[in-house]
């Protein structure tokens, strides 16, 4: 069974775009007897790598930052007819593309023959009208036009497009995929699964643990991932701790200031993510208190490594975590967060979390895609 990924993103070091892809493609690499045969054929991408069958057009700008070039719809028009070539000229059984685009989809139609089995998804976002807050509260002004437009877009083109099976990061997800009108027939959900340099972070050791707890934070600085709401539940929280913060974006440090928690946090800026399972291993407690996510890669990060979480207490967000190392917090307040840290902080779930190493794995994803892969097929 030979796979074709066709993805606008692939930049050969599972950061940027895409994670949970590349997490499943850098495993596979890696495995000795990987479950189907399969290539990547990508619309940018800047790390040559034999494995892969596409270049980029690098007059356009380089695709080595997170989010690829900055012209990067042109640079997908340029490189439609590599594609057409190379899924024409391919052989494949099956043709998956991650996201539903209306330049990529038409040409992907249009090189294969009929035979061929099409899955779509799960890159497949934006808004639609059962999310709301933070960066979809737009109402009015250009970016809700805009969203608007991108939804009917995408219902558009679940009408037309020809595919056998759309996948889902979460039942959330799922809801979200059926707004666009997608067949609730055609949904499958992913098994939660990222790469196995998480669960094994306890080869780390044990050096830099502190005598004090630690609470690591992982996302941009944004409101729409809780990084003010983290901030004040800092000063609201009764525990001691340390706060490490990992990602892009200006810290708020006149509200740090007037909170008085300035030592009691660091910022890392951005981390690697081949650095990440180092802090998920060593932190006593995760925090995800993002207002809308279809499915945070960061919590399965922190479950793999064996780390407890807390996060917002909404769809999407708390289909992952075990109740057993988890907190839930709701409503969505300073308040709310901070006694949810010193529940569990309290708890010491970082003992029982333990046990939930070695599980979300990328390897159980790839498993699953390849039954959905030989069903289809037969």
């Amino acid at each position: 069974m030979k796979v074709a990924y066709v993805t606008p993103f692939y930049n050969g070091n599972c950061e940027g775009r895409f994670g949970r892809f590349h997490d499943w493609i850098h495993t596979a690499r890696d495995m000795d007897d990987p479950p189907f045969e399969f290539e990547v054929i990508a619309l940018m991408v800047d790390n040559p790598d034999s494995t892969l069958s596409s270049q980029s057009n690098s007059c356009l700008g380089s695709a080595n930052e997170l989010w690829a070039s900055k012209l990067n719809k042109a640079e997908i028009a340029l490189n439609l007819p590599r594609i057409h070539r190379e899924l024409r000229t391919g052989d494949y059984d099956v043709v998956h593309v991650l996201r539903l685009d209306g330049l990529i989809f038409p040409t992907v139609l249009s090189a294969i023959d009929a035979q061929t089995a099409v899955v779509i998804g799960p890159n497949i976002g934006g808004w639609s009208p059962i999310r709301e807050g933070g960066q979809w509260d737009h109402d009015g002004n250009i970016s809700g036009i805009k969203q608007q437009v991108g939804y009917r877009y995408r219902q558009l083109l679940t009408k037309i497009a020809t595919y056998d099976i759309a996948l889902s990061f979460t039942k959330y997800h799922r809801k979200i995929l059926l707004e666009y009108g997608v067949d609730n027939s055609k949904i499958r959900v992913l098994k939660p699964g990222v790469s196995e340099i998480f669960s094994n972070s306890w080869d780390f050791g044990n050096e830099s643990k502190k005598n004090s707890p630690t609470v690591l934070y992982v996302g941009d600085l944004s409101e729409h991932k809780g990084y003010d709401l983290f901030l004040r539940a800092i000063a609201k929280s009764e525990s001691d701790f340390h706060a490490f913060i990992a990602g892009t974006g200006t810290p708020r440090r006149k509200l740090i200031h007037s909170l008085g928690i300035e030592k009691c946090i660091t910022h890392l800026g951005f981390i690697e993510r081949k650095d990440l399972p180092r802090y998920y291993w060593e932190a006593d407690l995760f925090v995800m208190p993002s207002i809308d996510e279809m499915g945070p890669n960061t919590i399965i990060e922190a479950l793999a490594s064996g780390t407890p979480v807390v996060a917002t207490d909404t769809e999407g967000i708390n289909e992952f975590s075990p109740k057993d190392v988890s907190d839930y917090f709701s409503p969505r307040t300073p308040d709310a967060l901070a006694r949810a840290i010193d529940r569990s902080l309290s708890e010491n779930n970082q003992r029982k979390a333990k046990k939930y190493r070695g599980k979300f794995l990328a390897v159980d994803t790839l498993s699953q895609l390849k039954t959905i892969y030989e069903r289809i097929i037969e």
